[in-house]
Parts: C-alpha cells; sequence; structure tokens
C-alpha cells in the first residue's frame, strides 16, 4: 500500500494530496520533430545553443517579417511580439559581449519553426515589443565612431527603448543595462542640452532609467536622473507620486525626499481642485492617492507634522550669524534689529498665506521680503545683513537637502 502523501498549505493548513499515483511519476511526452537536441552546431559563429521546447511549433510564416532591420546575411531568426527579425549573431556577439549572454538567457523561450519549407529555429521574445526590439538592433547598427547625432532626442529615445527591454525582462540583463546606461550617460553629458533631452521624458522613463542605475550602480548616470526628475516634479510638469514609488522600491533617498515634500505640498493646496476635503465641524481629510500603500501614507502624514513643528520653530527664532567686521556693541544692535524684522516679517500676510508644512516656499519668500527691506538696511551694518540674508539662503538649502529626515523611514 502506498505511503500517503501531505502537502504544507500554510503555517495553519495541512491537507493530503490528491495525487493517487505516489510513486508512479507519468513518463515524459516524446520528443516532436520541432525540438532541438543537440545544437552545439547550429551555430558555429558563436550563437548560444538552442533550447528544449515545451509549447506548441508557431507558424513562422504567419508573422510579418521586419523590413527597416532584415538582415539578408543574419544567422538569427527572433519574434518581438508579432514582428519577425533576421539579425547577425555572429557580428553583433563580436561587437557587444553582452549580447551573446542575452540570446543565451532567452534560450527558455526559444522555439524550432517551419518557415516555407525550411526549417528554422527563433527566439521568442515575449515581453519586448517589435518597436523596442527594432530601436536596440538601430543602436547595436550604429559604429561608435559615428558622428554625433543631428537629432539627439531621437537617439535618446531608443536608449530608452533598450533599457526598457532590460527592465522588462525577467532576466539578469546587468552587462546590457550598464552598456546602455553608458550610451546615455554620453548623451547626457553635455548640461545645456540635457533637460532639452529630458524635457518629453515620462514618469514611466525616468523609473526605468533609474532602476538601470542602481542594478548596474551607476553613480555617474543615477545624480543626472535624479535631478532631472526632481525638477519636472518641482516644475509640476510630472507628479510625485510615481517617483514615490520608484525611489521607495529603489531606496534612493534625495528623490524620496523630494517628491514626498511635493506630494505632501499638492496634498495642502485649497481650491476646487484640491487634495483635502474640510467636513461642516472643521475636520481636513486628505484625498490620498490609492497608489500609496499605509506605510506611505504614514511617511506622509509624519512629514506633515514634522515640517509643520520646524516651521513653528522657526518663525520664532531668527537665524544666527556672526560678523567679525562689528564691534561687539554695534553687532548686538544689528542682530536685534534682524530678529525684530524677522518676527514681523513671519507674521505678515504674504508669509501666512503660504501653508506651514511648504517650509522651503516660506523660506524662500522670506528671503525676498527681507533682501528688500529698508529696516534692514538703514539699521544694520552691510556685512551684517549679508551675513544674515547668507544664513537663511543655507537654512533653506540645508532643509531641501535633509527633506527625506521628515518623512518616517525615508533617511
Amino acid at each position: 500500500m502506498a505511503q500517503a502523501r501531505f502537502i504544507i498549505v500554510d503555517n495553519g493548513t495541512i491537507s493530503q494530496s490528491r495525487d493517487e499515483s505516489v510513486g508512479h511519476r507519468p513518463l515524459k511526452r516524446p520528443r516532436s520533430e520541432f525540438e532541438a537536441g543537440d545544437d552545439s552546431d547550429d551555430y558555429p559563429n558563436g550563437c548560444p545553443a538552442i533550447g528544449r521546447d515545451e509549447e506548441e511549433p508557431l507558424n513562422l510564416d504567419t508573422i510579418p517579417c521586419d523590413i527597416e532591420s532584415y538582415d539578408p546575411e543574419g544567422d538569427c531568426w527572433i519574434v518581438a511580439k508579432d514582428t519577425l527579425f533576421k539579425v547577425d549573431s555572429a557580428k553583433h556577439c563580436a561587437s557587444y559581449e553582452w549580447f551573446g549572454d542575452l540570446l543565451n538567457q532567452w534560450r527558455t523561450s526559444v522555439r524550432s519553426r517551419p518557415l516555407g519549407t525550411q526549417l528554422i529555429k527563433a527566439h521568442i521574445l515575449k515581453s519586448t515589443s517589435a518597436d523596442n526590439f527594432r530601436a536596440l538592433l538601430w543602436l547595436m547598427n550604429r559604429s561608435p565612431e559615428s558622428p554625433k547625432p543631428d537629432q539627439p532626442e531621437e537617439v535618446v529615445q531608443r536608449i530608452l527603448a533598450a533599457i526598457e527591454i532590460s527592465i522588462q525582462d525577467t532576466h539578469d540583463l546587468q552587462q546590457m543595462q550598464q552598456w546602455a546606461c553608458k550610451e546615455l550617460s554620453d548623451m547626457l553629458s553635455d548640461s545645456t542640452t540635457r533637460t532639452q533631452l529630458t524635457t518629453s521624458w515620462s514618469s514611466v522613463n525616468f523609473a526605468n532609467v533609474l532602476r538601470a542605475c542602481t542594478r548596474c550602480d551607476d553613480q555617474t548616470l543615477l545624480p543626472i536622473i535624479e535631478s532631472e526628475w526632481i525638477a519636472r516634479i518641482e516644475s509640476k510638469d510630472l507628479p510625485p507620486v510615481p517617483a514615490i514609488l520608484a525611489a521607495d522600491h529603489l531606496n534612493v533617498t534625495k528623490l524620496r525626499g523630494r517628491a514626498y515634500y511635493q506630494q505632501l505640498v499638492s496634498l495642502t493646496e485649497q481650491g476646487e481642485e484640491g487634495s483635502t476635503d474640510v467636513n461642516v465641524r472643521g475636520a481636513t481629510q486628505f484625498r490620498m492617492d490609492p497608489r500609496l500603500s499605509n506605510g506611505q501614507v504614514i511617511r506622509l502624514l509624519s512629514g506633515h507634522w514634522s515640517l509643520v513643528s520646524l516651521w513653528e520653530r522657526l518663525r520664532r527664532a531668527a537665524p544666527k550669524f556672526a560678523d567679525d567686521e562689528c564691534d561687539d556693541g554695534k553687532h548686538e544692535s544689528c542682530l536685534r534689529v534682524w530678529k525684530e524684522v524677522w518676527v514681523e516679517t513671519a507674521a505678515s500676510e504674504r508669509v501666512s498665506n503660504i501653508s506651514s508644512v511648504s517650509v522651503l516656499q516660506i523660506l524662500a519668500r522670506m528671503r525676498e521680503l527681507l533682501s528688500r527691506d529698508q529696516r534692514l538696511t538703514d539699521s544694520m551694518k552691510p556685512p551684517c545683513r549679508q551675513a544674515g540674508l547668507a544664513a537663511l539662503q543655507r537654512l533653506h538649502d540645508q532643509t531641501q537637502e535633509g527633506l527625506a529626515d521628515h518623512f518616517y523611514g525615508c533617511a
């Protein structure tokens, strides 16, 4: 009598197996004529061996061939979604070491297919679109000595497509990501054109590049992408929630702090399209984005409390500064005027109409008003006045740099 087999379903459930044929494993199905056996001689020029097919063959006669990227000298067939490509694997493997690894990692999706009267083998890329794979081939066919393109935006978009392939594929394509990140870093090396080249990027583009940067530890491209994404968020050109999701997942501290802060600022904005509801008893409820988890909502609420508390302390205490050009008696007078004007300006309507959570905007407004305040000009020595404004600018910059500290678990 065969022993019963039990299965642990979870920590509280153990059930008996319904398989009555324990000990009698089913025979493997016979190998079909379209499955490869020993493929060591199929690609003598370095293209990887073909894996065994577990699905029914697909007739490649029904799949349109890509004319733009078709290489008549090619030795490798690749299907990207509903388009058939023919490429020279020997050339690409020689030029790009990672391309051979790429095909190797796709071998579990390799099929043997009849095309007309010829028996061929094709790699099937289920997660890659034809447009993205076409863009990858275009990049690979470019000569390293090629002059700078007249339309760099088009090149950048194709690099983004290559990065998307490496992100969407389930295999570890770190070498390919390193190559794509290097290509993109070269394109974005000019700070004068960098913003122009990234102005059309979506949040998905930024997230894909950021993920590739962190996977291959590209410390050259990572801060560039981080800064450009932050600039797009702060200009309200892109929403902050996708940046929160990406930065939390990848643990990118600077982007986390700035994205959480911008989301919090948007939540506290009032008006017809504001993100808060106030009921008849005066209770305020945030309308949270449904994509945010409970933990992320808690971070926003902790950040709200911390930033409001920060401004409550700052508005009563002007930034301190020292100046060696003032004698002791005169410097005390300068400090007294500075503190009096600071407290008065902090209570003014132009400052108090800004939400207390928007600390960066408040500090920027304070500097704008104090730099034009006639009392400071008349009653403080110029070096002291400049030292006070410089201390205020440092406070702004330090607060901006440490925004992640205000959101629980981000720093």
